[in-house]
């Protein structure tokens, strides 16, 4: 790969390229509840649903508090200091109080590993 130092132009398209992050295996989130993971200089939110769906966000809700102790309710995350509620799939709040979160594309793979894809 080239470097892309005195590349403007190409340090701007290697920062959009998306990537993926293994964040370890599953069973690292306790199902109904979620985990902050850092990995490769990012900080990402995983949570896993009581109906075994896994869902990535952005680790704090758009105020600043951390989602992680957050309680998972169906496919909403509500953040424990202000009790806005998150829509995982989407990151919308519901009734719009807040801004939205924002979602990373996830799955597990077939070992039973947390995949999650981010930009750059």
């Amino acid at each position: 790969m080239l470097p892309a130092m005195g590349r403007p132009w190409l340090a701007a398209v290697l920062a959009r390229r998306p990537r993926t992050l293994d964040l370890g295996p599953l069973d690292g989130v306790s199902v109904g509840k979620g985990r902050v993971f850092d990995a490769a200089k990012r900080h990402v939110a995983v949570f896993r649903t009581r109906t075994g769906e896994v869902y990535a966000t952005d680790p704090r809700c758009p105020r600043g508090e951390s989602l992680s102790g957050g309680m998972v309710a169906g496919r909403m995350v509500l953040c424990p200091e202000h009790g806005y509620a998150f829509n995982l799939k989407t990151g919308a709040c519901v009734g719009g109080a807040s801004p939205s979160l924002r979602t990373y594309a996830v799955r597990v793979s077939q070992e039973g590993r947390i995949l999650v894809d981010v930009e750059g």
